[in-house]
């Protein structure tokens, strides 16, 4: 997927979809993976990442209306892509995309730091 494609995405939504979208404009690495996920799967993950994420305290965006978003998406698989911003002091950002990757779903921002991988 294209750079130009995915900012169109990306143009309408909440602070992480625009957040997101300036990273991605500003030259951010970016990936929107082949195949997709089961929905469900997505939701069980994304549901104990964000309990975690909140214990933790560590900084995010939007992510229970991420996970909030998973769960009333009614069709049975999404795709999976990334924006990662943390080469410029920014955030790692998780895309949810349709299966046939025309319409982003939900986006979520962590602030990861050091060198943490996301996991």
């Amino acid at each position: 997927m294209n750079r130009q494609y995915l900012a169109q995405l990306l143009s309408e939504g909440d602070e992480a979809w625009t957040f997101s979208r300036e990273a991605l404009l500003a030259g951010a690495h970016y990936e929107v993976w082949p195949g997709n996920t089961p929905t469900q799967r997505l939701i069980s993950i994304y549901q104990r990442r964000e309990r975690r994420n909140r214990i933790s305290s560590q900084p995010s965006i939007r992510f229970h209306g991420a996970v909030d978003a998973l769960r009333q998406y009614e069709y049975s698989e999404l795709a999976l892509g990334f924006i990662d911003d943390r080469g410029r002091g920014g955030s790692y950002f998780q895309l949810f995309m349709s299966p046939e990757r025309t319409s982003i779903i939900a986006v979520l921002g962590i602030k990861v730091s050091g060198n943490a991988e996301m996991t």
